[in-house]
C-alpha cells in the first residue's frame, strides 16, 4: 500500500561569510503612513498565518523590524524580520512584493537588506529558513541571494 505524497519543504541556509557578495540595498523601516498598505499586502500574501498585519505592527521593536521598499506613497514590498541575538538567531519571517512590482528586484532588495541587518548582530553566524515546495518563486529568490539547500523534506500523509 502506497502512502500518498503530502508536501515538500526546503531548508535553506545563508552563512555570514557570504554577506560581502551581496549588493547594497536601500530599504526603510515601516512608518505609520504605510501601515494600512502593509496590512493589506500581508493579509493578501499570507492569509490565516501565525501573525496578522496588526500583530506584526504591535511587535515592532529593536529586534523585530519591518523593512519596506516604497515609491513615494506606494508600498512595493516588505519583509518582517526578527533577531534573537541572545540565541545567535535571526529569522526572516515574511517577504511579500506587491503584484504590480514583481520582477523589478524588490524581493532581492528586501532580502539583501534583511540579511545585512540580521548579521549586524555579532552572535548571528547563519540564517536558516524553510521554503514551501509549492513556492518556486520564493526558492528562486533565496537562491539568487546565495542561500543553498541544506535539506529537502518530503512529507507523506496516511489516510
Amino acid at each position: 500500500r502506497q502512502i500518498p505524497f503530502h508536501s515538500e519543504q526546503f531548508i535553506m541556509v545563508f552563512d555570514r561569510s557570504q554577506l560581502a557578495q551581496l549588493p547594497p540595498a536601500a530599504t526603510t523601516d515601516l512608518g505609520p503612513a504605510l501601515h494600512q498598505q502593509f496590512i493589506d499586502l500581508h493579509e493578501l500574501s499570507f492569509p490565516k498565518t501565525y501573525y496578522s498585519g496588526p500583530e506584526i505592527i504591535a511587535r515592532l521593536s529593536a529586534e523585530q523590524r519591518v523593512l519596506v521598499v516604497a515609491e513615494g506613497e506606494k508600498l512595493l514590498g516588505y519583509t518582517y524580520i526578527e533577531a534573537k541575538p541572545e540565541f545567535g538567531e535571526g529569522h526572516i519571517e515574511f517577504i511579500a512584493v506587491d503584484q504590480e512590482a514583481r520582477g523589478r528586484g524588490v524581493g532581492l532588495t528586501l532580502l539583501t537588506s534583511a540579511l545585512g541587518w540580521l548579521f549586524s548582530f555579532a552572535s548571528v553566524s547563519a540564517i536558516e529558513l524553510v521554503v514551501d515546495g509549492t513556492n518556486p518563486t520564493a526558492r528562486s529568490l533565496y537562491q539568487r541571494a546565495g542561500f543553498t539547500t541544506r535539506y529537502e523534506m518530503v512529507n507523506f500523509r496516511q489516510g
